[in-house]
């Protein structure tokens, strides 16, 4: 039940069905606002490294635009605002 889930889990959840909608039907970026705030620390880099590949992609690269405060996104950034 989602009902059961906290924060963090509803946004991996939702996060792991836009990635896989972006597998299926590229669109060529996303905009994330705060996707990792209610993440902890270990799915921050997990995410992080996810965007990074996929970003990176040699079939369908995709641009990912996010806003953050956390150092983990930033870190993979090729560009900061």
């Amino acid at each position: 039940m989602m009902s059961q889930l906290s924060g963090g889990q509803k946004a991996l959840v939702a996060m792991a069905l836009i990635f896989a909608i972006q597998r299926c039907d590229p669109a060529p970026f996303y905009l994330f606002d705060e996707l990792d705030q209610a993440l902890d620390s270990t799915y921050r880099s997990a995410v992080a490294a996810l965007i990074q590949r996929q970003a990176q992609s040699e079939e369908t690269p995709t641009q990912f635009i996010t806003s953050t405060f956390r150092p983990e996104l930033v870190a993979v950034a090729s560009r900061c605002y």
